[in-house]
């Protein structure tokens, strides 16, 4: 059965116009991955864990010394799976990453393969649930929100730095990618396998958005920055529709 504009507008306006955790229908035929055993997450996208990223000129960010990340993601992965990072594409061992690492949310930066903090919670999020995570550095340090709860002491370890160890992307000697689904560009390492949607980055005073990508589709376009900033993103493989299905279950379905 070929897939109609109409079919695709039906899907859409039943996708968008979502506000409660209802089952979607679908009136196309599509062809689904595997699923996630949590509740759907509307708006969002499917990255492989082989070669699915999305990438962005990082030079906009390169001498910021403070700011935020925000997001969602959903995994089941027991792996390292970076959710997005700031590298030096010359340097392998330079970036400022969010990974899930073995369940656990982690953040660190290195310089030339020399950490400047590396912190991961205690707890684990890849229970195939959505969840919110928002990594803040200050003048005060470095602060860690994980679904609206910010982290204390002891719900974190520091393996590298301190709660008030202040790394950014100024600390990363040459910040010119922006990766979603990847840390590296040059040498795909730690590729997500699950689902991101609405990455944000914020300047300095970490209440102005520069750049925003919401993953609303699959497309190059799609990964547009939402910020009006210009720092649109670049899909490379095939990142898919992340969609939920009438067993509660998330699937990622080709709309092509």
């Amino acid at each position: 059965m070929k897939t109609t504009r109409r079919d695709k507008e039906l899907f859409e306006s039943q996708h968008y116009n979502r506000r409660t955790t209802r089952p979607l229908t679908f009136p196309f035929s599509r062809s689904f991955s595997s699923p996630l055993n949590g509740r759907g997450l509307a708006d969002g996208m499917w990255f492989d864990g082989s070669n699915d990223k999305v990438l962005v000129d990082g030079s906009s960010f390169n001498a910021k010394p403070t700011g935020k990340i925000t997001g969602v993601f959903q995994t089941a992965s027991s792996g390292a799976v970076c959710v997005c990072a700031a590298t030096d594409e010359t340097d392998i061992n330079s970036d400022l990453r969010l990974l899930i690492n073995g369940g656990k949310f982690q953040f660190a930066q290195r310089e030339a393969a020399s950490n400047g903090v590396r912190v991961e919670t205690n707890a684990a999020y890849n229970d195939g649930e959505a969840h919110t995570f928002e990594v803040k550095v200050t003048d005060s340090g470095n602060f860690i929100t994980i679904d609206g709860v910010l982290l204390g002491a002891s719900e974190l370890n520091y393996t590298t730095g301190s709660a008030s160890t202040q790394v950014w992307f100024s600390d990363v000697l040459n910040v010119d990618r922006w990766a979603i689904g990847v840390r590296q560009e040059a040498v795909p390492d730690n590729s997500f396998l699950g689902v991101v949607r609405d990455i944000k980055v914020y300047d300095e005073d970490t209440t102005t958005v520069i750049g925003h990508w919401a993953g609303h589709g699959n497309t190059d376009a799609d990964w547009r920055d939402l910020s009006g900033n210009g720092n649109n993103g670049t899909v490379a493989g095939s990142p898919s529709r992340a969609i939920s299905t009438d067993n509660g279950k998330t699937w990622s379905v080709n709309l092509t």
